[in-house]
């Protein structure tokens, strides 16, 4: 039953770390969005900018912003897979979590019941309390 524990609450453990670096990309993939958000505005005022020498840049700013665009999307994507992939993580570090409380009820009502066990062998053992 130790032993079984034992593996239980390393498998525990694993599940934890599994879970906070699913957690971790996804926080990644979020900063990621910002940082692209972030180009995306500074590319629009740049556009939307009265400079002498804006006519100069347009083509390539609205191909960085097409690129942009389009990097966004593929991150969205990445986000959905990732947030899925917390969800199913989240999930089986609670399954974990549920079987590994159950192993701790059983071994403890096991712990009990061979002290129990060995209670009533104690009351059962015949006394030398005779007077002589």
């Amino acid at each position: 039953m130790k032993d079984r524990s034992k593996k239980i609450e390393r498998i525990l453990q694993v599940q934890k770390k599994m879970h906070e670096a699913a957690e971790w990309e996804l926080a990644d993939i979020s900063r990621q969005g910002s940082a692209l958000d972030q180009e995306r505005k500074a590319l629009i005022e740049a556009l939307n900018d009265d400079d002498t020498f804006h006519g100069l840049f347009v083509d390539a700013k609205v191909k960085r912003l097409s690129r942009l665009s389009s990097e966004a999307d593929q991150l969205a994507r990445r986000q959905a897979e990732q947030t899925a992939q917390v969800l199913a993580q989240a999930r089986r570090l609670k399954t974990t979590e549920r079987l590994s409380g159950k192993l701790e009820r059983e071994a403890r009502k096991a712990e009990e019941r061979r002290s129990f066990q060995l209670l009533l062998e104690a009351f059962a053992r015949p006394t030398d309390a005779s007077p002589t």
